[in-house]
């Protein structure tokens, strides 16, 4: 690798695992696709790499596209220390490593010297912790040129801002992430989110989030959300590869793109409404499409479900916590991805039957305790006035849970009594409408607001978290 002759050009074969997708020939001094060569199995090649502007046709461009954003971005903390020390640019890694990632199965065949899925794969097969520990800065230039020294890395294709990097942890692949800033808020508020999302959702929907101490720093990690059949489809990838209908939003051209993929548009709203109140609560100001999306497999190509919720690092005001010290700024933060305003947003979520505020009892508390681990917080008063406004965000979404409640209840009575109704039209008493039922209708719509008049109470103290 480090005396590797940059030959003119090369032929790779573009795999989905097992299956080849298209083969193309390949500029190794600029890292460029120069020519689609055979398209053997387009069907099964990244949805990004066909762009609604291309009429869903792999061409060169979309190709390249898809390539050059499949490394390390150039945005990435401390990414110009690790170049300093190590001895191939992150393209010749990214080659080197035939483009592996723990996200999906893609990956370059070398003509030169073809492999085999099973012997290079990082799911099952070993790899070094070297490139991590350059990205984090814990490598020397002298270190990093020893024969000890191993490229061998899924890290190379780590998307985001923060540092990341792979372990293996007891044979389970661990994806470790880094934070901005003394207080590294960011990596407390991911295990803030984990807590939140165990009491809202089940366990199969989030992605679980643990603090780590390496040295003198904290870190948080997490599992990986696939296994060796699937891959993570990005909201990003699905708005992209689909034409937009005209006069439609972002949030119904979304909505449509993932029908067309096979999800139904209750399955979506459902998922979606789960998302917006979590990011609500959670004041999450980065919930870009890049982040959330579906699980697909590899084989088949059949959605698997919708990906879990993931990546909630930059929420509870994370740059700029201060603003909290003065009430009245509990909803002053950007959302994404559908409107620039949270409560703007929400206006999309027309699913609340999942949410239950009982579970939320003593969560402020919990907010409060884990943000007082960082020093300058605790100090300030900041631990308290964050969690603060997570309560105020949260009387908001009890409103409007409490409002669709009532809505939800009034239209399933209406549509019970069209069902009932004679086809003569002669107007007739029905039995669905007598007073057991109003008195129904009475407990539904004031069960969430009672729940949470009972959780009044609740901030004394913490309380051991609903799993």
């Amino acid at each position: 690798m480090r005396h590797k002759s940059r030959e003119k050009i090369t032929t790779y074969t573009l795999m989905n695992k097992n299956t080849p997708v298209l083969e193309f020939e390949y500029a190794l001094a600029s890292s460029t696709i120069t020519a689609i060569t055979a398209l053997i199995n387009p069907a099964y090649a990244p949805l990004d790499a066909s762009r609604a502007y291309s009429d869903g046709v792999i061409t060169e461009e979309s190709l390249n596209e898809w390539w050059r954003k499949r490394g390390i971005p150039s945005s990435r903390q401390h990414l110009a220390n690790a170049e300093d020390v190590l001895p191939a640019s992150m393209m010749e890694l990214l080659e080197h490593n035939y483009g592996l990632s723990l996200s999906d199965q893609y990956w370059l065949n070398d003509s030169r010297s073809p492999k085999r899925w099973a012997e290079v794969n990082f799911f099952t097969n070993p790899f070094s912790v070297d490139i991590g520990r350059a990205l984090f800065g814990g490598v020397s230039s002298e270190e990093a040129l020893s024969n000890d020294f191993s490229l061998i890395s899924p890290d190379v294709t780590t998307g985001g801002v923060l540092q990341k990097k792979w372990i293996i942890d007891e044979g389970q692949r661990v994806l470790v992430k880094g934070a901005e800033g003394q207080d590294r808020q960011q990596v407390f508020n991911e295990v803030i989110a984990t807590e939140l999302y165990s009491r809202l959702l089940p366990p199969d929907e989030y992605v679980t989030y643990k603090l780590i101490k390496e040295g003198h720093k904290v870190y948080c990690a997490c599992g990986d959300m696939i296994d060796i059949d699937e891959e993570l489809v990005s909201a990003k990838a699905i708005r992209l590869h689909f034409a937009r209908e005209e006069k439609t939003s972002d949030y119904e051209h979304l909505v449509n793109s993932y029908e067309k993929l096979g999800v139904s548009h209750a399955v979506t709203a459902t998922a979606f409404s789960k998302m917006l109140v979590c990011d609500a609560l959670m004041a999450n100001e980065d919930r870009h499409t890049g982040n959330f999306g579906v699980i697909r497999d590899v084989n088949s190509l059949e959605i698997k479900r919708i990906a879990p919720l993931w990546d909630t690092g930059n929420s509870l005001f994370f740059d700029n916590a201060s603003l909290l010290l003065t009430p009245g700024y509990e909803w002053e933060f950007r959302s994404k991805p559908f409107a620039a305003r949270m409560k703007t947003q929400l206006e999309y979520v027309d699913d609340y039957s999942w949410y239950d505020p009982k579970s939320l009892k003593g969560f402020r508390d919990y907010v409060a305790e884990k943000l007082s681990e960082i020093a300058l917080y605790k100090s300030s008063g900041l631990d308290v006035a964050i969690a603060a406004s997570v309560d105020c965000r949260r009387d908001y979404i009890d409103k409007q849970a409490r409002e669709w409640q009532l809505n939800h209840s009034r239209n399933h009575m209406y549509n019970e009594a069209q069902i009932a109704k004679p086809s003569d039209g002669k107007n007739q008493v029905q039995p669905n409408l007598g007073p057991h039922h109003m008195e129904d209708l009475v407990a539904q719509t004031t069960r969430v607001s009672e729940a949470r008049e009972e959780t009044r109470g609740g901030h004394g103290g913490h309380e051991e978290p609903k799993r």
